[in-house]
């Protein structure tokens, strides 16, 4: 069994991190893995297992048919074709609509962020695209796929994340740590006006992928006299756990998010609105972390409550080891894999 992780470029994201993780938990049980990026391979790249190959196609035009020619030669050399995004895996349809694959097992790992307030079907995935092996991220992902798309095989493979050690230490501790990209449906203006409210500090740390929202951000802070900082360039969020006491994740919808198991690794309290697989199983074991709103007054409340209640650090990460097992994930996905190819 021959796989290929296909993706367009590692930048710092969660579903990119999840291509990390997802190729080094292969490599480390012995599937024959490799990494191929349609553009280049990014800054998360080197948190891959340095014996996995990673292909670049070095694409700078998507209608080039001379990469696409290129492309078809590497992808007929592996038997399953994991493409992370949707727009990589209609990219990888598309060269197998025009120059035919010759039947290969083309998965689509579903990692949209805004299905909870987008249910649309993309342009052909009935039709031209259509999907027959799809995983996604969450139970909303798989009940939009079972209504509107009806794959052949599907896999609800709720994301897991691997704890980093390593440590960087900022000249103070905030208050409040928000980590994920800047960007308007991530909200962290609202987790600003949190930090307002209770006159405490905060860290954001996620790259820039709305550079206006990102300056009405600057700007509610700056007229807010807020305590604050943004780093907007760093490739291990989790190095930088140690800067804060209590985490929000504030954004509007996610399929994960993510950053919640990074949270619950460390050990840290945090406080979620109610979005997501990853708090749906959160909410199961402590409710106390998740918030049905975006009333002000509820955060603020939540925040209060979870700060009286003094949680152990010890405590929060049995959580963590509980609902996130490497062992488990790999053997979803590696049944998975033999699934589709029988």
């Amino acid at each position: 069994m021959r796989v290929a992780q296909i993706i367009d470029t590692l930048n710092v994201g969660g579903a990119e991190q999840v291509l990390v993780d997802v190729s080094n938990i292969l490599y480390e049980n012995n599937v024959n893995v490799e990494v191929l990026v349609l553009i280049k391979p990014g800054v998360k790249a080197k948190s891959l297992n340095p014996n996995i190959p990673i292909k670049s196609l070095g694409r700078t035009n998507k209608f080039s048919l001379k990469k696409m020619l290129e492309l078809k030669e590497i992808l007929l050399t592996y038997d399953i074709l994991h493409c992370h995004f949707r727009h990589v895996y209609r990219y990888v349809k598309l060269i197998d609509l025009f120059f035919n694959l010759n039947s290969k097992k083309i998965i689509l790992h579903d990692h949209y962020g805004s299905i909870d307030i987008n249910k649309s079907v993309p342009l052909g995935f009935n039709s031209l695209f259509k999907i027959e092996y799809y995983i996604g991220v969450s139970d909303s992902l798989m009940q939009w796929a079972y209504k509107s798309i009806s794959p052949k095989f599907s896999l609800l493979l709720a994301n897991i994340i691997r704890k980093s050690n390593n440590s960087i230490l900022l000249d103070k501790v905030f208050d409040f740590i928000v980590i994920s990209n800047i960007k308007q449906i991530k909200n962290q203006i609202f987790a600003a006006s949190i930090a307002k409210s209770l006159d405490k500090s905060i860290l954001f740390i996620g790259a820039i992928q709305d550079l206006d929202y990102y300056n009405k951000l600057i700007d509610y802070c700056e007229s807010s006299n807020i305590d604050y900082q943004i780093l907007t360039k760093v490739s291990d969020a989790q190095s930088y756990l140690k800067n804060a006491v209590v985490a929000l994740q504030v954004s509007k919808s996610e399929t994960g998010p993510l950053v919640l198991i990074e949270y619950l690794a460390h050990g840290m309290p945090f406080l979620s609105f109610n979005t997501g697989e990853v708090v749906k199983l959160i909410s199961k074991e402590h409710s106390l972390f998740v918030v049905d709103s975006f009333h002000l007054k509820d955060w603020v409340d939540g925040y209060n409550k979870l700060i009286n209640l003094n949680l152990k650090k010890s405590t929060i990460k049995k959580i963590f080891s509980k609902n996130f097992s490497e062992q488990y994930y790999f053997k979803e996905l590696f049944d998975f894999y033999k699934k589709i190819l029988s």
